[in-house]
């Protein structure tokens, strides 16, 4: 486990997933129902047009930045304290994880093979924990150890 500047990340052409704040793909549905609104009754037309300038208004003027960054070899944490700064594990330093929901935001916690729990904010609970599955198999932990 390195905790590294972003920019000293190794570069890499393929990087497999990455999870950010903004749900782009939910964001892109509901404009598309915004759109189909448009060609039904004056109430729909106007839900439409709603619904279409808000999701135009969160994918352009709300920020986004990157929770989590799954490579071939790597876990890649960007939700620190310092926003310059990331955290990088091995995924075989991994013993265990466990997703707990909390309000407003959910929590993944990481324990490794030293003892040590991370932990990192998430807001996304089935992407996660479907994408945890595939590159970290076995190794959740259910159960309220963390809280």
């Amino acid at each position: 486990m390195n905790k590294i500047l972003i920019k000293n990340l190794p570069n890499e052409e393929f990087k497999s997933h990455t999870i950010n704040v903004k749900p782009y793909n939910f964001l892109y549905v509901l404009m598309a129902c915004g759109f189909m609104l448009l060609f039904g009754s004056k109430i729909h037309i106007l839900m439409g047009i709603i619904l279409m300038l808000f999701c135009c208004f969160a994918l352009i003027f709300l920020p986004d930045r990157k929770l989590v960054e799954f490579r071939d070899d790597y876990l890649v944490l960007y939700n620190q304290r310092n926003r310059n700064e990331c955290l990088m594990i091995d995924y075989d330093e991994i013993v265990s994880w466990t997703y707990r929901m909390h309000y407003p935001y959910d929590t993944v916690y990481i324990e490794l093979v030293d003892g040590r729990v991370e932990m990192c904010d998430m807001f996304s609970k089935h992407v996660i924990k479907k994408l945890f599955n595939v590159y970290m198999p076995d190794k959740e932990r259910s159960g309220k150890r963390y809280e």
